[in-house]
This record gives structure tokens, sequence and C-alpha cells, in this order.
């Protein structure tokens, strides 16, 4: 028995060293949440445009086509509760600030972060990095160990990538803003198979919910004078004939409403005849062409002292 251990020991010394090896990298490497929550802290006294959200915020608002210092604090699936999570935590470091904008999509008053898997893992980065609680076990090991939270495989890709490739590991620049050069492939299926899945996850017992934490958001931000602007970006065709024209109607309701008992604006452009499928990444996602002629008309409705009003956003009557 005594052999067996020691050659066990042995055995596992390699080991050992391999994964303190692998966990250490993955601590010093850079990744999204890591370098987004260094920017944003490395920047916060000079921020006077806050930009929250999802996906959709994420790659369709350039914060360098908006008026003064802006920055894009949107992320892959990042929900209202979050949203409102990361508000609540920098509001106060950001002295400059002067306007916050909070994207809505059709699917943002129906998700929530522990409804998906993949969205119920990004929990736990929100916890690592910005230290969040919600929604995660306290004793699970992605807690504590940054190859649990990214897995072995991706810790190990990301290492190659990094040191054999020189691949980036970062998906955005310094403003936050992820730019789409690019266009997915066949952007009609893409369409169909996304409302659908949107539709999957959504759950209309939420929707108070997440309204409830709009509120919050303009209330925190009401406190200090900060302007609060609600806005929903185009969609290309494929994707908004499909959605169902009660949630979306849900949608415009509340946020029509949350305008009115607050006075804050809300932009709808998800039907926006002006965008082409030349604008489009995918059927809800600008590239960098449509993300710069977007945020440029929405800083017209932002700043219309400053600036000729753009036309009004349309709705698309087949929805």
């Amino acid at each position: 028995m005594r052999k067996i251990l020691i050659r066990l020991f042995i055995f596992s010394i390699p080991v050992l060293i391999a994964t303190s090896t692998l966990e250490g990298l993955q601590r010093w490497l850079p990744d999204n949440y890591s370098h987004k929550k260094a920017l944003i802290e490395a920047q916060a006294g000079e921020i006077e445009t806050l930009i929250l959200g999802s996906s959709h915020g994420y790659s369709g608002i350039n914060p360098d086509s908006l008026d003064g210092k802006a920055f894009n604090m949107a992320s892959a699936a990042q929900t209202i509760y979050f949203d409102m999570f990361l508000l609540q935590k920098y509001i106060d470091d950001l002295k400059n600030l002067k306007t916050v904008i909070l994207p809505i999509s059709y699917p943002s008053l129906g998700s929530e972060s522990n409804r998906s898997p993949g969205d119920l893992d990004r929990s736990y980065h929100y916890a690592v990095y910005y230290g969040s609680r919600e929604f995660i076990n306290v004793l699970a090991p992605r807690l504590y160990s940054r190859v649990s939270l990214f897995t072995t495989k991706e810790s190990v890709d990301r290492t190659y990538d990094y040191y054999v490739h020189g691949t980036p590991l970062i998906s955005f620049k310094d403003n936050g803003w992820r730019e789409i050069d690019s266009r997915r492939g066949r952007i009609d299926i893409n369409g169909r198979s996304t409302a659908k899945m949107h539709d999957y996850y959504y759950g209309e017992d939420l929707v108070a919910v997440n309204t409830e934490r709009i509120r919050e958001m303009i209330r925190l931000c009401q406190e200090r004078d900060i302007q609060f602007v609600l806005v929903s970006l185009p969609m290309y065709e494929s994707y908004s004939s499909r959605i169902r024209s009660d949630r979306y109607d849900l949608m415009l309701a509340a946020m029509n409403q949350l305008s009115q008992d607050h006075h804050v604006p809300y932009y709808d452009f998800t039907c926006d005849e002006r965008f082409r499928k030349s604008d489009f990444f995918d059927s809800t996602h600008l590239r960098t062409k449509g993300a710069n002629k977007f945020t440029r008309i929405l800083n017209e409705f932002i700043n219309p002292d400053r600036h000729k009003i753009a036309e009004t956003p349309t709705k698309n009557e087949g929805i």
C-alpha cells in the first residue's frame, strides 16, 4: 500500500504542475469580462454616456458616434438584472455621467439569467469579476477556479491561441464596443431560428419583474439628474416578421408606460425601414456599417439641441 501511494503521488506531481500552470495562465490572460471591468474603472471619471444592454447594443451602438465620452458596457446575453446590477455598482463612480442608454429588444422583458444554460454560465463571470451573487451556487468550483469557469478545453484553447497563434482574446475596442465587419451566412434562415430560440426561452412571468428593474434604474438616474434613454434597435425583417405580435406589443406597452410615468424617452427602431440587409451581421445584430448609421441617428434624438432631428423611427405594420 505504501508503494502504491508513493507511485500515485509521483504520478500526480506533473498533473498538479500542469493544472496549476493552466490555472495561473487563465488568471493572467485577458478575457472580455475582466478587460471591460478594467476599462470602465480606468475611464470612470471621463464617461458621460453609459450604454448597457445585451449583444444588440454591444455591437449596435458605437460610443465614438455619440457626443462626448461614451462607453459601451453591454455584453452578450446581458439580462436586465445585470444591467441594473452594473448600474448600481458603478453609477456613483461615474462622476461625469450625464446619460444612460438602455437597449430593449423583443426578448428582453422575458429573459432571466437562470432560464437557459448559456446565460446561467455567464452569471458566474459576473460573480467572479463584478461580485454578483445572483443565480449562482456559492459552492460551485467555477467561482474559485478560472479553469472551471472557462472549462478545461476552452482554457487550453485560449492558452494555445494566445501564445502560439497570437490570437487576441478580447472581442471589443477600448470604448467597449464590439465592431463586426463581416456578415453571417444566410440571414433569412438565421432570422427564423433566432426568433424560435427567443420565444422558447421567453418567460411571460418575468415581464413585470424586468419592468420594475428598469423603473429602479430610471429612479437611480433621475435622483442624480442623469438622462435615461430607452431604445429598441433595428432588426432584420427575417426576424421581425416572425416574432409574436402579442409579445412585441407587450414590450411597446411596457416601455411607453415607463416613458409616460417617468418622462423618459423611448425610441423604437425595431422595424425602421432605413436599415437594409447590408447593415446587418445577422438577423438581430448590426455590423459596423449599420452600427455607425444607427448610432448617428440615435445621437440626434438624444441631443436634439445640437443636431437636426432625424426621421422618426417607423413600425412595421406586419408585426
